[in-house]
């Protein structure tokens, strides 16, 4: 049977909890406050006054239909929910399998996100937040500022996702939370931006525990994020305590994308340090990484343990020779267990295929990398006997060559390289065009997720999975000749997939719109849009994003109208040029 699917997220189901009293006075569209009969959100007003039930552990919240605050917010900005750890949201909201899209919050206050505070035994779940633009100090998010901190336990966050969104500050900036104490587990960014100085995450800024069950688990991002210190795919920096009856505190989680920083670059972590029993494991990245002291899967340093993990991206070091960096970890103190990395490392410093500097304290055991990819196994005192770490050609690693700790935990593909148990297998591209792609996969598959190498994430795709083949079409202009098109699949539960990669074949059917090509000449650089004009003085212009929705516009006045587009998300962009019977549509791209 044919399933017919979106390129976006699917959310869960309503579930109840407790009693609150409508304190305020607002009147809800429906019900009571209940966990058999929770308030319905069904607009923008209804969705501010939730706010109304602040340090109220019993009130609960259910989310009908998606709700766009464009209009709500009238180019103002959105307000937190909850502003303090002292006034924060400790009630159920249940997102409903519902989007919020075009959040805005401007102004770099501290302390944004659309909730601002969660505590304990606050509940949020089964929410998308789309299109979100948060621009502030420390301690920043899209879906929230904090869960918790550390002051306070925070609560749990499921199945909530963060999609073709921007965020900009200081330190401690993620695209679920700025700072995150509680749990979350199955849940997501995809196509975002993450811009800011120090502690700065794809998911999380800083991830930390007062409590020993707190968690990150079964969790992926792909993002282009930025920093200086302590960057990571999933979180900047990590202090979590060991827990006792679970194997991971980070455990199942992937990262796509890029990461970029100056010092403590991961692609899951960029900075674990102070408690040496923490542990990553079933984690992959890959992500491109460039900076000072970075990791496949951790930074600089990682004291506690990695195993069952793997790095495929392009690694390139800077800082000069007194710097350590390496394909799983830049600086390791404890272990490092049943580990590869595929991708390629180069630069400054001391660099190796797994670890960057071999520390009397480091255990490395069943572990490999990709002698293409890397010279030795450990960047300072490389010891081949000591050190478990074994150098394969790609062919090698791709043949069934490689046997880890626990078999039960991989699959060992005879063409390919090895995956999870519980992770989708890769997909296969036989075709990709500027039409749509098609190919094969494998085993479980209930969504796809593309994107290409300079345009960021396709959304308003349709494809069709159909008995091991897939075909999908994207809207007229989505991408361009010569891109690269990746690919990842995900079943329900599980993690994503490997990447699946092709470079977009010609096709003759994307034609130009332009009447006259003579009046607009179009030019990007950088953060900027640049229109000269030919033979007018003045036109119209507006620039819509992929979804069709127009992010700003203006009158062009000749010769040259400069346009700022630093707050756009990075990605392709219609620049859409009117005046009088004459139009013109061009491609830009936003780096």
């Amino acid at each position: 049977m044919k399933q017919i699917l979106q390129n976006s997220l699917i959310a869960g189901v309503a579930i109840s909890f407790s009693l609150a009293a409508n304190a305020q006075g607002y009147t809800f569209p429906g019900g009571t406050g209940t966990s058999s009969d929770p308030y319905q959100i069904v607009t923008a007003e209804d969705l501010s006054h939730v706010a109304d039930y602040l340090n109220n552990s019993s009130v609960c919240f259910l989310l009908m239909n998606d709700i766009d605050l464009s209009e709500f917010l009238d180019g103002g900005s959105w307000t937190p929910i909850g502003d303090s750890t002292s006034n924060a949201f400790t009630g159920t909201f249940d997102g409903g399998g519902h989007t919020i899209s075009n959040m805005v919050i401007l102004g770099g206050a501290n302390g944004l996100g659309m909730f601002g505070r969660i505590n304990t035994p606050g509940v949020v779940k089964n929410l998308t937040l789309d299109y979100a633009e948060v621009s502030g100090g420390d301690w920043c998010g899209i879906l929230c500022s904090t869960n918790g901190n550390w002051e306070v336990k925070g609560g749990i966050i499921d199945n909530c996702h963060v999609t073709n969104s921007y965020l900009e500050g200081a330190g401690c900036l993620g695209a679920i939370a700025g700072v995150c104490e509680g749990t979350v587990t199955n849940s997501s960014g995809f196509n975002n931006e993450i811009v800011g100085l120090s502690v700065i995450g794809g998911l999380f800024g800083e991830c930390q525990a007062n409590d020993n069950q707190a968690y990150i688990n079964n969790c992926f991002s792909y993002a282009i994020v930025t920093g200086t210190t302590n960057v990571g795919g999933i979180a900047g920096q990590v202090r979590r305590q060991s827990m006792e009856g679970r194997e991971a505190e980070f455990q199942n989680l992937a990262v796509y994308g890029s990461i970029n920083g100056t010092s403590a670059i991961g692609g899951i972590a960029g900075y674990q340090q102070g408690i040496t029993d923490m542990t990553f494991d079933k984690c992959f990245s890959c992500a491109d990484i460039y900076g000072n002291s970075i990791g496949g899967i951790g930074g600089s340093p990682i004291d506690g343990k990695i195993q069952n993990c793997y790095a495929m991206g392009s690694l390139t070091a800077t800082g000069g020779d007194q710097v350590w960096s390496g394909g799983i970890v830049g600086t390791a103190y404890q272990s490092i267990t049943s580990c590869y990395f595929a991708g390629q490392i180069s630069g400054e410093g001391s660099i190796g295929g797994i670890c960057g500097r071999n520390w009397p304290t480091l255990v490395v055991a069943n572990c490999y990398y990709n002698t293409d990819g890397a010279s030795m196994n450990m960047g300072e005192g490389n010891d081949e006997a000591t050190y478990d770490a074994k150098g394969l050609l790609p062919e090698e690693m791709t043949s069934g060559m490689m046997t880890f700790n626990d078999a039960s935990k991989w699959v060992i593909p005879a063409n390919g390289y090895p995956y999870f148990t519980n992770q989708a297998a890769p997909v296969v591209i036989t075709e990709a065009t500027v039409d749509g792609a098609s190919g094969t996969y494998t085993g479980d598959v209930d969504e796809l997720y593309m994107f290409c190498s300079t345009t960021g994430g396709i959304m308003d795709v349709e494809y069709t999975l159909d008995n091991g083949t897939w075909t999908a079409t994207w809207p007229e202009l989505s991408v361009m000749e010569g891109e690269v098109l990746n690919v990842f699949a995900k079943s329900e539960g599980g993690m994503p997939s490997q990447l699946a990669s092709m470079r977009i074949g010609a096709s003759s059917s994307i034609a130009d719109t332009s009447i006259d090509e003579t009046e607009a000449t179009v030019t990007t650089s950088g953060n900027e849009i640049c229109i000269s004009l030919k033979g007018c003085d003045n036109m119209n212009y507006r620039i819509v994003n992929l979804a069709g929705i127009t992010m700003t516009g203006g009158q062009a006045v000749g010769p040259t109208t400069t346009i700022d587009v630093s707050r756009l998300a990075k990605g392709l962009y219609l620049v859409v040029t009117e005046n009088g019977n004459y139009s013109k549509t061009s491609k830009v791209v936003v780096k």
